[in-house]
This record gives structure tokens, C-alpha cells and sequence, in this order.
């Protein structure tokens, strides 16, 4: 009788071992799906930042080459604003003696700064927050205003702002106005460009 207790115990022994190897092998293979679809998951993210940092990597390039374009335009534009300063204040001393203006001139000095101030109105018209605009001072001989009485009367004023856009960002503008004085402390636009 003890042998079938024996044997009946090793059976049953025998039959709990084949289950639970039977629940093992099958939690393990669970745990190798998820593994595997873990190590998936993984290298879809390695691909994904991969892509993202050759995609920052070709905008940061062309950033670089938009901002080398720009300031070399800038350049550009500086030097032919100097060209045309210099073309224009050649032509003025050349004829300034034979001209004769009328009325209109007044003094000089004075008309020079009623220009500037007639140009600052008319680019504040322009400008997306006007009152956040700064110019230089007219009184400093600082460079960074030009104001040229021309042979037809009227004035050139060259220089440049600092003024928000509408962001709320400040940045630098740069500007050339032309302004006829008509009298009467009256001012007519005849040309302005913004940069």
C-alpha cells in the first residue's frame, strides 16, 4: 500500500511540476513578447531622435546660410547707401555755390532738423508700435544720421531705429526718407524706404 502512496505522490508530484513548467514557459514567453515588443519600441525612438537630430541639424545649416545671406545683403545695402551719400553730397558741394535757393531753404541747420522730425512722423505711420521707437539724437555727431540738403529743395535723411514689432521683439530698421519743405511748417513726403 505504500508503494501506491508512493507512486500515487510521485503522479501527482509529477503532474504539478508539468503545470507549473506549463505556466512558466508561458509567462516567459509573455515576458519575451513584451521584451521584444519593448525592443521595438526602442529602436522606432533610436530612428525617430536619429531623424529628428539630421532634420535639426539641415535647418540649423540653412538658418546659417539665411542669416549669412541677410547680413551680406545688409552690407551690401550699407555700401550703396554710402556710395549714393557720397555720389549726392559730391554733386551738392560741386553746384552748391551756383544754386540759389528760395525762401523755402531757411537755415539750414534748422530745416535740417525740421526734416528729420518731419521724416520720424512719417515713418511712425509705417511702424507696428510707434511709440516704442527710438532714433538717434539730431544734436550728437555720432554718424548715425545723415541730413542732406539736395539740389531740388528738398532733404535726404539716412539713419536708423530701434522700434518692436509685433511680437513685442525690438529690432533695427534702417531708413531713407526724402521730405520737401512747402511752407508754412508744412512737409510732403517724396519718398521713404524701411530696411
Amino acid at each position: 500500500m505504500r508503494s501506491k502512496w508512493i507512486t500515487g505522490g510521485l503522479a501527482i508530484a509529477a503532474a504539478v511540476l508539468l503545470v507549473a513548467l506549463a505556466v512558466a514557459i508561458g509567462a516567459w514567453s509573455s515576458a519575451q513578447d513584451r521584451v521584444d515588443a519593448l525592443n521595438a519600441d526602442l529602436s522606432q525612438a533610436t530612428s525617430d531622435l536619429t531623424d529628428a537630430e539630421e532634420r535639426a541639424t539641415e535647418m540649423e545649416g540653412q538658418l546659417t546660410n539665411t542669416q549669412a545671406e541677410a547680413e551680406d545683403q545688409l552690407t551690401e545695402f550699407q555700401g550703396q547707401l554710402r556710395e549714393a551719400d557720397s555720389a549726392i553730397e559730391e554733386a551738392t558741394t560741386a553746384r552748391g555755390e551756383a544754386l540759389s535757393f528760395d525762401d523755402r531753404r531757411g537755415d539750414s541747420d534748422d530745416r535740417q532738423v525740421d526734416a528729420y522730425e518731419a521724416c520720424k512722423g512719417f515713418i511712425e505711420s509705417e511702424l507696428v508700435a510707434p511709440d516704442t521707437a527710438t532714433y538717434p539724437d539730431p544734436y550728437e555727431d555720432d554718424g548715425e544720421l545723415t541730413v542732406t540738403l539736395m539740389p531740388d529743395v528738398d532733404y535726404r535723411v539716412r539713419s536708423q531705429l530701434e522700434s518692436e514689432d509685433e511680437s513685442g521683439v525690438s529690432g533695427r530698421t534702417y531708413f531713407a526718407c526724402r521730405v520737401d519743405y512747402v511752407g508754412n511748417d508744412e512737409w510732403r513726403l517724396v519718398d521713404l524706404t524701411l530696411t
